[in-house]
């Protein structure tokens, strides 16, 4: 047997050709088991290394090595199809997102849409050629058949303001409506202004006062009517008996058209008139020019005038503006003795305008003073249980509350002195203490108070809002079914708002309707009623 040294120059111990050397080299009596444990190896392991070793050093033929065009044909195929893997890979992730994107039109989907895009008065033409580009034109329904869907849904939709309407027409103490006409036919439209929810909309034939009172006979608690004071409105409350609150952007703009407009427009013709009497006197002498001086100076006279009229004008618009508050300027109750004293200090404030407008505007204010303060009819029907004992009055009572608000105002304005906020703020809280000790049911009564002052019932802002709606679609539509005013209103009954005092709900929520409870998009709250 060959004898092999057991160091070598050129390995590392342990290294698998020093393993070799040493299994070759061991002695007789040692065997490959010993030698495996001197190396801390495994017997299969050394032998594993000599077979490897014998194979190397076999003799071979000259040219490649038998299988390797084999193996390079099959490591070329399995490059080829990892690629292929890779691209399909790619492919599959492209395909699954394409799939998560991808908008199925089902009958749920298109329901909504049809919806959505009639909300927004897009014609039926319009609906379909958006949903033949989105989805295929063999997916997009019919002119005719989209007419008919939507057409079901204000059906539908009619039966839901139906639904809210009785729910809430025993209880509402305040409505306004006004008629807005849609190709010479009458659409009357009916509101609850603290919510500024349509409670009923229809084209109706005729235009007179009873039937106005038809329309208004099922709201059994109204208490105060809100409207622009047309002749019909105006006979159907003055039948019922119940006090009449003209809207107070009417009112407003009724100042700004009869009063403010026509005194500026004198005011501006005046200033012209100067600019060119000015002018030409500059050309003249002698005792012409002193006499145009004159003119001038008349002239000047008579605009200093309209500019103090003007300013009369507006103070005398502010006391207005006052009459709508909740509360006098001190946060006292409204009386009729204290809307009597106002009324009398405008008209005061307008018989010191000379021109016609001032007395246009007193006969304006003294024709609709009954009106201006009507709306404290919803304070002075709080119901009110004093406790035994208690010498407070129900004035007290409401005195209090006012006051208490009004001092909750200067402690947290800003532009007063710390000690001045300090100061309304102790004054608050004593008021807040003796109206607890004086009124027996003083939670109820403070949350009635706190809902008429904070939501006050002076407007038919949404009445309006919802006729140009209608203006909008009659203009876009040309002809505006019932159907089609149904499913609008639904639509603005339940938009949860995000902006404004009636953030985070919908008009329907404020009312308290059952089906609005939810926060679901107005559209599918229509579709789960089928």
């Amino acid at each position: 047997m060959v004898s092999y040294p057991l160091t070598t120059t050129f390995v590392q111990p342990g290294e698998p050709l020093d393993l070799i050397v040493r299994v070759l080299g061991r002695p007789g009596d040692r065997s490959v088991a010993h030698v495996a444990a001197d190396n801390d190896c495994s017997p299969a392991h050394l032998y594993d290394l000599l077979g490897r070793a014998r194979a190397a050093l076999q003799p071979r033929r000259p040219g490649p090595v038998p299988g390797e065009r084999e193996r390079a044909r099959l490591h070329a195929r399995v490059q080829e199809l990892e690629q292929r893997l890779a691209e399909a890979h790619t492919r599959i992730a492209a395909l699954e997102r394409w799939r998560d994107s991808a908008v199925v039109l089902d009958p749920q989907r298109l329901a909504r849409l049809e919806l959505v895009m009639a909300s927004h008065n897009v014609t039926f033409r319009a609906m379909h050629d958006v949903l033949a580009v989105a989805f295929g034109a063999h997916a997009a329904p019919a002119v005719g058949t989209l007419h008919a869907h939507v057409h079901a849904f204000g059906r539908r939709a009619r039966t839901l303001l139906d639904r809210a309407r009785a729910q809430v027409c025993d209880t509402l103490p305040c409505v306004a409506a006004d008629d807005v006409f849609l190709a010479g036919d009458a659409v009357k439209v009916v509101s609850e202004p603290r919510s500024n929810a349509i409670l009923n909309v229809g084209r109706w034939r005729w235009h007179k006062g009873e039937d106005w009172a038809l329309w208004l006979q099922e709201f059994g608690a109204l208490r105060l009517f809100i409207s622009d004071l047309g002749s019909d409105l105006v006979w159907a409350i003055d039948a019922r008996g119940v006090p009449h609150v003209i809207d107070y952007w009417h009112e407003m703009d009724w100042w700004n058209d009869e009063v403010f407009r026509p005194l500026a427009r004198q005011e501006h013709e005046l200033g012209e008139r100067l600019a060119r009497d000015r002018r030409a006197m500059a050309k003249l002498h002698g005792g012409e020019r002193s006499a145009a001086r004159r003119a001038i100076k008349a002239l000047e006279r008579q605009r200093a005038r309209i500019e103090r009229e003007f300013y009369l004008a507006c103070e005398a618009q502010e006391r207005v503006r006052e009459l709508y508050e909740p509360t006098r300027p001190g946060g006292l109750p409204w009386t009729d003795a204290s809307v009597a004293v106002a009324v009398r200090e405008v008209c005061a404030t307008l018989r010191r305008i000379v021109s016609d407008v001032g007395w246009a505007a007193r006969e304006h204010v003294e024709r609709n003073a009954p009106r201006y303060g009507a709306h404290r009819v919803l304070i002075d029907a709080i119901e009110i249980e004093l406790r035994p004992g208690s010498a407070w009055r129900r004035e007290d009572v409401l005195r209090a509350l006012g006051q208490e608000r009004a001092l909750r105002r200067r402690a947290n304005d800003m532009t007063l002195a710390v000690g001045e906020q300090m100061r309304a703020d102790r004054q608050a809280r004593q008021l807040a203490a003796s109206f607890a000790r004086h009124c027996a049911n003083a939670v109820q009564v403070r949350a009635r108070w706190e809902d008429l002052v904070n939501w006050p019932r002076r407007s038919s802002s949404g009445t309006e809002s919802f006729n140009n709606r209608l203006r909008v679609l009659q203009v876009v539509q040309r002809s505006v079914s019932d159907e089609r005013m149904a499913l609008h209103a639904l639509a603005h009954n339940l938009t949860i708002r995000e902006q404004g005092r009636r953030r985070g709900h919908s008009p329907y929520q404020i009312l308290g309707v059952d089906f609005a409870a939810t926060d679901k998009p107005w559209y599918d709250v229509l579709l789960e009623a089928a």
